[in-house]
């Protein structure tokens, strides 16, 4: 037999790995599997954004850091871990499989991959992986360059593995939507390691720290034993499904499968309940995108909310977990990102039946709900603030290219500064906005904390300390971009908004029509360099003034609508 080898076109190989259908989530959490297998305890990821940026604009990232305390490297492993299809024996039930993940996950993030390790003490090379060099040479290969010393100090344990990426791929989303997507999904696909090895994972962002807590997508230990439709009282999640199913009639082996049925998600508006049973409610999330069959391989969530064909969208109230394992990788085909897989016909077929009673009791709980929801309650301007949360905050008519960057900036730092603390009273503030005051030791030695990020920054926000006759005020965070403060002396609110319960779609259609009129607002200011800024500013005053005048006349004269 003849053997011919042939040509391979380097960087198209790379562009091709870095497209196997990672979203950017997604391709961060496969990095992250890789210091979990490396055994870390302290994981953390830090995003490096453009200078002057806040957490609301797209395409702000330049530099993404994940940092471990795990076993660390030689220089012979650290080049080795760039190869294609790395040559590595891997444990038993190993995150890791093929050797692509963190090549394919990287460049699917930006175009340069740089490893560095610390193993013992000593340090290794800088390896990196750099898009534009591999084109240049049509080779793949690795650039090696010395530590410098701000390099060295970055890992701080006697062992650990530094992974950055850099030159970021462009357009990718905002930095609020990615810390988003990871904060309610990283404490659900490290739960166990989290609950059973001690792992922790922090989100790290203009010097800010968030510890990732663990959460259990069941809430199995919050559960009660069984649906029981005579007493449901509907606070809690129910145990419905708690057995093993056989994967194959030709193979002897079964997976683990569990699943809960949950409470309406707006029982946690339920007034009649106490403050306490309410959170535990929210905490649950129950949504669309958190219904349906949760399935983990080797104790790590690989597919997140899948229906199977089995749930149905409307099924809201149930949730499932499976579990597989190493061994079952040849039966299930499992891919390359470890993400899909193919389930046996004989497989769904047992969970379909297995699933027929516990479905039906899901929607008899939602039932439930409905007959003793009452729809009022809860707090102003809450549910359009999570609505706003990941909304980009963009100007349609910008042109990158021809704005001057100095004047946007301090524009920008302007506007920041006008939102100034004699205009609003800390009332108005959420709890991270306010000043608190740092714990100390017996020894009074100030006790280090990590600051936690709020999990959603209010953009919407009520006052009656607005001396203005206006209906709101568009104000300018540094750090999550605009947010407004409605007047609760305006007739306005007083006659339309206050009568709407909170949450009701037509209040959050209000509250965010007036939200996107304020980030149109705060942008014209910040990029309509043609005019003078404080020209701007009175235009907007004026328009405030007349526009909010011409509301509360109409509010006036229409009382009877209301």
């Amino acid at each position: 037999m003849e053997f011919l080898a042939r040509n391979q076109n380097a960087d198209r190989v790379c562009e091709g790995i870095s497209k196997i259908g990672y979203k950017f989530h997604a391709a961060i959490e496969d990095i992250i599997d890789n210091s979990v297998a490396a055994g870390a305890k302290n994981i953390s990821v830090q995003f490096v954004l453009e200078e002057g940026a806040n957490l609301s604009e797209k395409s702000k990232v330049r530099l993404l850091r994940i940092n471990d305390d795990g076993k660390g490297m030689s220089n012979e492993i650290a080049a080795n871990s760039l190869d294609l299809g790395a040559d590595s024996a891997y444990e038993e039930n190993s995150l890791s499989k093929f050797g692509f993940g963190l090549k394919s996950a990287g460049f699917s993030l930006g175009r340069t991959v740089t490893i560095y390790s610390k193993q013992d003490g000593v340090y290794t090379e800088k390896y990196f992986l750099d898009r534009d060099v591999i084109k240049e040479k049509n080779t793949y290969g690795v650039c090696v360059q010395h530590l410098d010393e701000e390099e060295r100090a970055l890992i701080k344990a006697e062992s650990g593995t530094i992974v950055e990426i850099s030159k970021i791929r462009e357009p990718h989303d905002s930095t609020n939507r990615i810390i988003k997507e990871l904060r309610e999904r990283l404490g659900v696909i490290y739960h166990d390691f989290m609950l059973n090895e001690g792992l922790s994972i922090t989100l790290v962002v203009k010097n800010k720290e968030e510890l990732i807590q663990p959460k259990d997508i069941l809430f199995w230990g919050q559960a009660l034993h069984g649906y029981d439709p005579d007493n449901y009282d509907a606070k809690k999640p129910c145990k419905v499904i708690d057995k093993d199913i056989e994967i194959s009639p030709t193979v002897d082996t079964k997976v683990k499968v569990r699943a809960v049925i949950f409470p309406q998600e707006r029982m946690s508006q339920f007034q009649a309940f106490s403050e306490d049973e309410r959170a535990a409610i929210k905490s649950y999330d129950i949504s669309r995108k958190n219904n349906g069959f949760f399935i983990f391989r080797n104790n790590r969530l690989i597919r997140w909310g899948d229906l199977l064909g089995i749930a149905g969208r409307d099924d809201i109230g149930f949730r499932a977990r499976i579990d597989i394992y190493t061994c079952h990788d040849e039966i299930l085909q499992v891919d390359v990102s470890k993400q899909n897989l193919d389930l046996s016909e004989h497989f769904l077929d047992a969970l379909q039946m297995n699933c027929r009673v516990p479905l039906s009791q899901a929607r008899e709980a939602f039932d439930k709900c409905k007959d003793i929801l009452d729809v009022n309650g809860g707090e102003e301007g809450l549910k359009t603030s999570e609505t706003l949360e990941t909304i980009p905050e963009e100007d349609p008519d910008l042109d990158y290219e021809t704005v001057d960057k100095k004047e946007q900036t301090e524009r920008r730092t302007k506007n920041q500064q006008k939102t100034s603390k004699e205009d609003i009273d800390k009332e108005d503030l959420p709890e991270d906005d306010k000043t608190v005051d740092t714990p100390v030791s017996e020894d009074d030695v100030p006790v280090p904390a990590i600051t936690y990020v709020e999990p959603v920054f209010k953009k919407v926000r009520y006052s009656d300390k607005i001396n203005k006759s206006v209906i709101f005020c568009s104000e300018i965070d540094i750090e999550h971009g605009v947010y407004i403060r409605i007047n609760k002396n305006h007739l306005f609110y007083n006659l339309v908004l206050k009568s709407l319960p909170e949450a009701d779609p037509t209040r959050v259609a209000i509250e965010s029509l007036l939200h996107s009129l304020a980030v149109g607002e705060k942008k014209t200011e910040e990029n309509l360099q043609s005019v003078k800024y404080e020209t701007i500013l009175e235009i907007f005053d004026k328009y405030h003034r007349v526009s909010s005048y011409n509301l509360e006349n109409w509010a006036s004269r229409n009382q009877d609508l209301f």
